[in-house]
């Protein structure tokens, strides 16, 4: 209760910006004069980064060790959600104290001279579609507008870890204002992204911006966004490379019907190149799967023939070997199918041909 008086406190200090756990956070114009920062490309597109929405980031959280993993996160509460998507004010965070009247280290947010020391900075717009969904309610859409990340914020890392690399992972989402912190945001899919396996410099070079340029995270369908709402921005980085990716897995393991990764949706907002990266391990399978079909299919075949030249007491026992053979072989083509369909594969018209009755 003390924690919860005290925030209230320090953000009725400060206005419309908020700090806490290390990021600060605030909602100020965006300014035509905006800051551009690592002005090398378009989009959110190297390798290590994977776009993710639903409750992906949250269910894959759960599951990473608490000790390997330094939390920190940021509330901004904002008087009226129209201003969010009017298209002339912008979400700010920073590792360093933003003020109300939009400085940062005694200078001016908009000046790229005032971010030289400062570790973590994220400008953030957020549009809403102009067409609606089939639910009637308007996508929003992130898009990051300016990004610095010169350090990872934690220096913890374990005895005898090797923490050159690190996952970040990032999650913006709203809250109803009753809600809690560790409630359900008020997007029904909050904006997310990771960026695995990475070092200090490739976390830096992960968002690509061309001048007056926006790299955009994929549409979420949401509940309409109405009057006061808190803005939840969080970011987590693990002291081990690849534990996210870890999490993620036995999140989708655990939830198949509730973990969405854009990975299966390219329309949502991901690179060429991170999604061909995702589809070559189901590729594999299905090539697997069709070489395991063969095999079986060719087994039944050969049991077939030897049938044909077998004597009577022969035949009694390779026509079970082959009725058992033809249903494998039915059963392995029924996972090839499954696994072409999830490779997005044309199976071969009529499989390998019937494997007929004796």
């Amino acid at each position: 209760m003390k924690a919860y008086i005290a925030w209230i406190l320090l953000t009725s200090l400060i206005g419309s910006s908020a700090f806490a756990q290390g990021l600060s956070g605030a909602v100020l114009p965006c300014k035509t004069n905006a800051v551009y920062l690592n002005s090398i490309g378009a989009d959110i597109a190297t390798a290590v980064v994977r776009t993710l929405v639903g409750t992906a980031i949250d269910t894959a959280v759960a599951y990473l060790d608490d000790p390997k993993v330094s939390k920190y996160e940021v509330v901004v509460p904002v008087d009226n959600a129209d201003d969010l998507t009017g298209g002339t004010k912008c979400i700010f965070i920073s590792s360093a104290r933003i003020t109300a009247d939009g400085k940062i280290q005694g200078k001016s947010l908009y000046d790229s001279a005032s971010l030289e020391g400062v570790d973590l900075f994220i400008k953030f717009q957020i549009s809403k579609s102009s067409t609606a969904s089939a639910s009637g309610d308007h996508p929003l859409r992130a898009g990051i507008l300016a990004w610095q990340y010169k350090h990872f914020l934690s220096d913890d890392c374990p005895f005898l870890r090797q923490c050159s690399k690190r996952d970040i992972v990032m999650k913006l989402g709203f809250m109803l204002p009753a809600a809690s912190a560790n409630n359900t945001t008020h997007t029904s899919e909050p904006f997310g992204f990771t960026i695995v396996n990475a070092t200090a410099n490739e976390v830096q070079n992960a968002v690509r911006l061309d001048d007056n340029a926006i790299a955009t995270l994929p549409w979420t369908t949401s509940s309409e966004l109405k009057g006061p709402i808190n803005i939840r921005f969080e970011l987590i980085e693990t002291s081990q490379p690849n534990a996210f990716t870890k999490a993620l897995a036995a999140a989708v393991k655990a939830q198949k019907g509730v973990i969405q990764d854009t990975v299966e949706n390219k329309i949502k907002g991901l690179s060429d190149q991170v999604a061909a990266a995702a589809a070559q391990p189901r590729v594999t399978e299905a090539a697997k799967a069709f070489d395991n079909y063969k095999a079986a299919y060719d087994v039944a075949l050969a049991t077939r023939a030897a049938y044909e030249l077998a004597d009577a007491n022969q035949r009694k026992v390779l026509a079970v070997q082959y009725e058992i053979q033809r249903r494998s072989a039915k059963l392995a083509e029924t996972l090839g199918k499954a696994a072409f369909k999830l490779a997005d594969l044309d199976w071969p018209d009529g499989g390998l041909g019937n494997l007929p009755a004796l």
